[in-house]
Parts: structure tokens; C-alpha cells; sequence
């Protein structure tokens, strides 16, 4: 039976977690631990974003850490005479689900999904009884993996870029709100966690994966309706709140980014080069002194041979090319690549004040735009309760940046926000934390 909100709410709830770790790949059934079945406790985190002095913050890899319990060394890599022998390894796949259970065994419901993640450690006790086990979700995998390497594009979208990056990186993605706001030009020159922490900013987005594993890209800067309420007789336990970000900051400052191509520049320079009789010299991956380029114009090769150079591939970073010698003989030359770079002008709205909010950022190239931005930064420092903090029963129904209301007569409050985070612990019992922006940073 399909669960709904109500069931994670009741008062009387009964729930019990699964993990299901893929030690012989997906096409393979799991091993699932339940808590009378290894799981002794587990934790997932679930957020948008961490901490930041904007509201936005940086994005970050989701994480599900739990306990198991396996006699005779199960869960130790180095017991040989275990049947997980030779599978315990970093990078296996783990998803995280939790259901409700009918006390009376009418009812069977279906599994929540929680996350899918990808073990990044695992630890046995000095008995080799206990496993500690950390896994983290595909955002993780994103931020380690190599630099994404693209061609300048012009007056493209948020969403042209984020698609390019992407597919170079083979993950698939959907949007939530709207990524239709025009940059001038998109390109990449920072790594991935670097890129993926600017673009989130610069879109207003937050860049997170949703329970089923998938990556997200949700654009806040937009008014809804609200989601769900919670109250004091379904979810909420306890009330915090962060005090308004005023006694740090008096006033914003933010810098945009408008990009201009540049005169011809040189970008490749090779100090004297052999090269044998008819021979043919390759050149993998070679960095540009300036980037991001933006086009090609010419080559200028000299030497003692005649030589032609093929471009094989090449990017806003770097190029590879070879070098043929044309002559009957050895000799040697010197190459000289030439081409157009894309350069700043950068431009800052200021406030009046001594201790300013500074934000710098690539992917605001917009006047209009950077007001706007502005005005939510400034919004944003001068709230009164820009978060508010709880302990919850937790619900898995809930989803990063959906718009809860939080009704307490306990705390007296009624508070409308984004959830930005939760934290669910589960040894039997479940508990959670949960952080939501305040909703009137976007003017809702």
C-alpha cells in the first residue's frame, strides 16, 4: 500500500528502515539489512546546501552513515572465510528506504526511498563484530571527478550550461522552477565542486539529489504555495532559531561579471621542439596560459623543417594537436597558438554601511539581474529569523525546497520557509532535524 504524509505523522507510527547494499551490482539482488537483521542504527542527511553567509550556501553531497552487526567477522573485509570476502569495497551502491508498519499486520506498505549513495568507507571494529559504514550520494562523485572541459557558449541559458556539464559528465538531471534567465556567455574553468558551488549561486539554485538518487537542480527565486504545515501534535518537537545575520552584516556588496572577448592573445607557446624525418609529434591536453578561449585564429610555427599542425580536440581549457614534419630530414621548430579569450569587467553595487556582505560571482552577468540578486541579499541579512531551526518526528515525504509551515502554539510561531535540510536518525524510533529559510527572502 502507498504511504502518505498522515502515515509518517500518526501518533501512534511504528516504522522500520532498510538498507540494500549492491555487493554484486544492480543487476543483482541486494543485501538488505533491516533492524533485526544487521541495521543497528543509521543516519541521512538530506540538505541542499551547507553553511554560507548567503542563503543560498554552498552545495553538498548527501550522506547515509549506519551500523551493522554481523557474527562471525560478516562484515570484516579482511576475514577470508566470510561470503562478502573480496566485495567490500569503496564506490557499492546503497540505498536507504523506511516504511511504516500496521501493528495489526493488515496492511503492508510500500518502501520510501531515503537515497542512493555510494560507500566511501567502511570500518570494522577491532572484533570485527561491528561495520561503520559511509556512503554518499552521486553529488559526491560530481565534486572528485574531473575537470569538465567545454567550448565557450554564447548568449546561452542557465539551463544550456548546467546541460552541457552534464552531459559531459553522462548524469542525468531535472529542474525545479525555472532556468531560463540569459547569461552572456557560459563556460567553465574551475573544477566541478568549485563550478557546481558558483553556478548554484548564480542561478539561485539549489543543486542537490532527490531520494530516488536523481540530481536536482531547483530554482528558488519564484513564490508557491505551501506544501505541507507542521504542528505540534504531528511533527514538531523543539524550536530554534538563528539570530538575524544584522550582527554581522550592515549592507551587501556584489559584484557581477560582464565578459568581453578579447584582442588575439597568444595562448600556446612551445620552447624549441624535436622532430624526426617524416615524423609526427602529439601533444595531449595541452593548457592555454589564458582561458576561457573563445576562438582559434591562427598558428605560427618556425624552424629548420616545414611542419603542419592538425588540431585533434580543444576546448575553453586546453587543445591537442600533432605536429607532422614535412622534410626528409630530423630537424626541429617552435609553435605559437593565437586566439580570441573572453575577459571580466566587473561591476559592484555597494551599500552604504561597514561591515558589507561580499559576493562575488561569474554567473551573474546581468545589470537587472544583479539588482535583483542584491535586493534578496539585503532582504536576507535583515530578517529578524532568516532560519529556523527544529527537531522533528521526521516525515521522508517532505523534499528539499518544498515550502512548509511551521504552526506551533507551543512556541508561539507561524513560520513559512524552504526546507534547505533535514537529518534523519533512525535506531528503531525515528528522529529528525530540520533547517528552513525563511520564505520572505524571496518575497513570499
Amino acid at each position: 500500500m502507498q504511504t502518505t504524509v498522515n502515515d509518517y505523522n500518526s501518533t501512534d507510527r511504528a516504522l522500520e528502515m532498510a538498507i540494500d547494499i549492491y555487493f554484486d551490482g544492480l543487476g543483482n539482488a541486494p543485501f538488505r539489512c533491516k533492524r533485526n537483521d544487521h541495521l543497528i542504527s543509521c543516519t541521512v542527511l538530506d540538505e541542499a546546501c551547507s553553511n554560507g553567509d548567503t542563503f543560498i550556501g554552498t552545495p553538498s553531497s548527501n550522506e547515509c552513515s549506519f551500523t551493522l552487526l554481523g557474527e562471525n567477522g560478516l562484515f570484516n573485509p579482511t576475514n577470508t572465510d566470510s561470503p562478502l570476502y573480496g566485495k567490500i569495497k569503496t564506490g557499492l551502491i546503497v540505498k536507504a528506504f523506511i516504511r511504516p508498519i500496521d501493528i495489526n499486520e493488515e496492511v503492508t506498505y510500500d518502501w520510501d526511498p531515503l537515497g542512493v549513495f555510494y560507500i566511501t568507507d567502511w570500518t570494522t571494529d577491532i572484533t570485527g563484530v561491528s561495520a561503520s559504514v559511509v556512503a554518499n550520494d552521486l553529488l559526491y562523485t560530481l565534486f572528485n571527478s574531473n575537470k569538465t572541459k567545454l567550448e565557450v557558449i554564447s548568449n546561452c541559458t542557465y539551463n544550456d550550461l548546467f546541460n552541457l556539464f552534464c552531459s559531459y559528465n553522462r548524469v542525468q538531471y531535472s529542474v525545479k522552477g525555472s532556468l531560463a534567465n540569459q547569461l552572456l556567455y557560459g563556460y567553465i574553468v574551475d573544477n566541478n565542486s568549485e563550478f557546481i558551488k558558483a553556478f548554484s549561486i548564480g542561478s539561485l539554485s539549489y543543486i542537490y539529489c532527490e531520494h530516488d538518487g536523481s540530481l536536482c537542480v531547483n530554482n528558488i527565486d519564484r513564490q508557491r504555495s505551501v506544501d505541507y504545515t507542521l504542528t505540534d501534535s504531528d511533527q514538531v518537537i523543539s524550536i530554534s532559531t538563528k539570530q538575524s545575520a544584522t550582527l554581522n552584516y550592515d549592507g551587501v556588496s556584489l559584484t557581477y561579471v560582464v565578459p568581453y572577448i578579447s584582442d588575439i592573445v597568444e595562448v600556446i607557446t612551445n620552447k624549441e621542439q624535436s622532430i624526426g624525418t617524416n615524423g609526427i609529434n602529439v601533444y595531449t591536453n595541452q593548457e592555454f596560459s589564458k582561458k576561457p578561449l573563445l576562438a582559434l585564429t591562427y598558428t605560427d610555427i618556425e624552424g629548420n623543417v616545414e611542419c603542419d599542425m592538425t588540431i585533434e580536440a580543444s576546448n575553453a581549457l586546453d587543445i591537442s594537436y600533432s605536429v607532422k614534419n614535412n622534410s626528409a630530414f630530423d630537424g626541429t621548430f617552435k609553435l605559437s597558438i593565437f586566439g580570441n579569450i573572453l575577459e571580466d569587467t566587473k561591476f559592484t553595487i555597494d551599500d552604504e554601511g561597514t561591515s558589507l556582505l561580499k559576493l562575488e560571482n561569474k554567473y551573474i552577468q546581468d545589470a537587472t539581474y544583479a539588482e535583483r540578486f542584491s535586493a534578496l541579499l539585503r532582504k536576507y541579512i535583515r530578517l529578524r529569523v532568516p532560519k529556523l531551526e527544529l527537531e522533528v518526528r521526521g516525515n521522508p515525504k517532505y523534499s528539499l525546497g518544498d515550502k512548509l509551515r511551521v504552526l506551533s502554539d507551543m512556541y508561539s510561531i507561524d513560520f513559512t520557509g524552504i526546507l534547505i535540510k533535514q537529518q534523519f536518525k533512525y535506531d528503531g524510533g525515528l528522529k529528525a532535524s530540520m533547517t528552513l529559510l525563511n520564505s520572505e527572502v524571496l518575497g513570499d
